[in-house]
């Protein structure tokens, strides 16, 4: 075989190896593309119909877990309050399974029982456990409990939540009036020692003259109340977790003075019998027995259906916005970051308002107008005769 002939059969050789390499690159590629499709598509086919594996944990385990971690929160009473009716009705339901429907079943499940106030929960405390709920699974997703929150989608029902009530000077009054027979059930006429009704009056002037939050007035200290009234909320004791100041009036440091001190506690509302805070709902109560006798609940509107302690606060709002205060002192004694959070808290006078702008508007028309047409008119009267 000649030289020449040798070439040839080489050059061939290495075209049909380049060619054979540029084939195999091809097929890797494409069986990459293949195996990518597949593996989507498996994915996709696993999370219809496999969301729900035997191995999945129920409602209940989920809040289990949930619970052991919460446990011992400032906030953790309220969430279980919130979650509970949810543990109980799905309770042995595999959680991935709690889905938007099952929600939806269980909202309006909710809405045929009856509360200890006489009708259905409200659409914002179903909003509530709704978030409430979601935390919950989100907390498994995040413990690698679940694969996924299957209440995700799942929205919230518009609703509006800023309330309507205004209490004025004179409900307040008649609050003050009707704790002294805010007493001990228990007790027969004339052996309870007044405690309840000293402790109902400072926590109401509390949250009205000094717009106190609920929690940051049962937290109240009696060490660190300065002669001049002055109180400094730490930024652990508030909501925001900012400080700030506020100032006890001297009728509330009148009444905080008649609350008899408990040895060993530096708070003023604390239980005599176990040396701890009285708990949220006791003063409620209290305070619900307070309204029920002034008739202060006749002030709530249909929407608000009854009277809450954090009425207070928004009325000693409405009753500063009322007397001239500024907007921004009354955002930094509330305790709020934005005015537009404020305005919510100014339940002024609709009438009130009304009547003074047009008394201003008309004063100014006066001003202006009325002088001038008149002196225009004798000019004009002058010069005719003329």
């Amino acid at each position: 075989m000649s030289s020449a002939a040798l070439d040839l059969s080489a050059a061939d050789l290495r075209a049909e190896v380049e060619r054979l390499r540029a084939e195999l690159q091809a097929s890797r590629i494409q069986l990459a593309k293949v195996t990518a499709i597949a593996r989507d598509q498996a994915k996709a086919i696993a999370e219809m119909t496999d969301e729900c594996p035997p191995w999945a944990p129920t409602v209940g385990y989920v809040y289990w877990q949930w619970s052991e971690a919460r446990r011992g929160e400032r906030s953790w009473y309220d969430a279980w309050k919130k979650v509970r009716y949810l543990v109980s009705f799905f309770g042995d339901l595999k959680a991935p399974m709690l889905t938007t429907q099952r929600w939806d079943q269980f909202r309006a499940f909710r809405r045929t029982q009856v509360t200890k106030f006489g009708g259905p929960p409200c659409d914002h405390t179903l909003n509530m456990e709704l978030q409430r709920a979601k935390e919950m699974l989100g907390f498994g997703v995040e413990r690698s409990f679940l694969k996924f929150n299957p209440l995700t989608p799942a929205k919230a029902v518009k609703t509006r939540s800023q309330r309507e009530t205004k209490l004025s000077a004179d409900d307040i009054e008649k609050l003050l009036i009707a704790a002294d027979d805010v007493t001990d059930l228990r007790l027969c006429d004339g052996d309870d020692d007044g405690r309840r009704a000293a402790v109902l009056k400072a926590f109401v002037l509390v949250c009205f003259d000094s717009m106190a939050r609920f929690n940051e007035t049962r937290h109240l200290r009696r060490d660190r109340v300065k002669s001049d009234g002055t109180y400094e909320l730490l930024g652990s004791e508030t909501k925001s977790g900012r400080s700030r100041i506020i100032v006890l009036t001297p009728r509330t440091l009148e009444a905080l003075a008649r609350v008899p001190p408990v040895v060993g506690s530096p708070y003023y509302f604390v239980n005599p019998e176990t040396m701890e805070l009285l708990g949220e709902s006791r003063i409620r109560d209290w305070f619900r027995r307070a309204c029920k006798l002034s008739g202060v609940d006749q002030k709530a509107t249909p929407k608000d259906r009854r009277v809450r302690i954090h009425d207070c606060r928004s009325g000693g709002a409405s009753l500063a916005d009322e007397q001239g205060a500024r907007a921004s002192a009354i955002r930094t004694t509330l305790g709020h970051a934005n005015l537009s959070t404020t305005e919510k808290y100014l339940r002024a006078d609709i009438t009130g308002n009304a009547r003074e702008i047009a008394t201003i508007i008309q004063a100014a028309t006066d001003l202006r107008w009325g002088p001038r047409r008149a002196a225009r008119s004798t000019a004009n009267k002058k010069k005719r005769a003329t």
